[in-house]
């Protein structure tokens, strides 16, 4: 999926683009770098979007490109694996932190359905539950709560979202609101 949304992107500006794909789980990094098609400019790092690291990795990445911010950030189906392990106040923050350095985001919110069928799937595998679940105050209205905080605290504005796919699925696209001239920097 990454090196194909990194190459319909850099088909669509005509230019050649640096992408920075990351995930928690080493493995999938690790397959990734492997099968990683040369002809792609796509770093692969394991960094968790939720701990205080992410920031460090991202701004350390921004700067070996020359930019400040990402033109475009994706969190497809994340966000509510960071709700369940990190809270109300882990989701808002890594949200924040991601705006900070997107001026484009594109946030794929999983319905409350995904989280109940989740922490069913944890009880029947004998798994420990989701610490964080029965203390989430953001719950059936989660992805309409993801939109409001992103355009009320982090300076974002939705801008489209697509219908549901057959997963019950959306992806929901923000651009960022600049209040004057001194927010931009330059890239």
């Amino acid at each position: 999926l990454t090196e194909r949304v990194h190459e319909l992107i850099e088909e669509k500006l005509g230019r050649r683009c640096c992408t920075l794909a990351i995930d928690l789980d080493p493995i999938l990094i690790l397959r990734a770098r492997e099968n990683n098609n040369s002809k792609f400019n796509i770093t692969y790092d394991v960094v968790d979007v939720s701990d205080v690291q992410f920031l460090a990795a991202a701004k350390r990445f921004l700067e070996t490109i020359g930019r400040v911010k990402f033109d475009i950030t994706f969190l497809f189906s994340i966000t509510m694996w960071i709700h369940l392990n990190r809270g109300d106040e882990g989701l808002e923050s890594s949200l924040s932190s991601v705006s900070t350095i997107s001026k484009a985001l594109v946030v794929e919110p999983q319905p409350w359905r995904c989280y109940r069928a989740a922490v069913r799937r944890m009880k029947r595998s004998g798994a420990p539950p989701f610490e964080m679940f029965d203390k989430l105050r953001s719950r059936s209205g989660v992805e309409d709560d993801i939109v409001v905080f992103l355009e009320t605290r982090c300076h974002m504005r939705k801008v489209f979202e697509t219908s549901r796919t057959s997963w019950g699925r959306k992806l929901i696209i923000f651009k960022e609101v600049l209040g004057d001239a001194v927010q931009r920097l330059p890239t």
